[in-house]
């Protein structure tokens, strides 16, 4: 089931905060052999730039273009050094 991401604060938000569907999270981690059990350790390894990326393939998955635009304008530091590095 996914959640009502309007209501959360997407700066310290996580793929958990967005859906409980443990294949839509293994598709916007990018990670097939991720376990429920390494939740915790997950989430307290995370940067800026791992939610920033866990939004944006996250939007992407579910075709949610408002929470991509969200996204973006949550974290625009990680969004510039993401459109830099496509353009190097």
């Amino acid at each position: 089931m996914n959640f009502d991401w309007k209501n959360i604060d997407l700066k310290t938000a996580s793929i958990f905060d967005l859906t409980d569907d443990i294949e839509l999270i293994r598709k916007s981690i990018d990670c097939s052999d991720f376990s429920l059990e390494d939740k915790d350790e997950f989430i307290k390894n995370l940067t800026d730039d791992d939610r920033f990326q866990h939004l944006i393939d996250f939007a992407y998955f579910t075709n949610d273009d408002k929470l991509e635009k969200a996204a973006i304008k949550t974290f625009p530091i990680e969004y510039a050094n993401k459109m830099a590095t496509y353009t190097e």
